[in-house]
């Protein structure tokens, strides 16, 4: 009878699910902000959608990383780019007020940054 190794834990996944943190903190001051007499069912709508995407973007990592272990250079580059479109996307988590705001390229950047991480999900 051996006793079963599990795997030991990858530090570079702790290090990047350090990016979901920051966009927790993120997420939080967009909500406080928002918070007021006159823009708290806005704060609530775009919290919804921006927590949607972030939250399946972990939720999608979580489940690879649970069923796979990938030990070669090719998914360690492609995890990289990956975080460095939700990086992006985190980034510009700003408040409701910017996010609204036509003139302001933070909504556009998120969306795009969005699209970019979940095509590579495709892949």
């Amino acid at each position: 009878d051996q006793d079963q190794i599990l795997p030991h834990v990858n530090w570079g996944d702790l290090f990047f699910d350090l990016f979901y943190v920051a966009a927790a903190y993120n997420l939080g001051v967009m909500l406080t902000s928002a918070m007021n007499d006159q823009n708290w069912l806005r704060g609530i709508i775009y919290y919804i959608g921006t927590f949607g995407p972030l939250w399946t973007s972990w939720e999608t990592s979580m489940f690879f990383e649970s069923r796979y272990t990938t030990v070669d250079y090719s998914h360690r580059l492609f995890e990289v780019v990956r975080y460095l479109f939700v990086s992006t996307a985190v980034v510009h988590v700003k408040s409701v007020e910017s996010l609204a705001d036509p003139k302001s390229a933070e909504s556009l950047v998120f969306t795009c940054a969005i699209l970019c991480e979940s095509i590579m999900h495709l892949a």
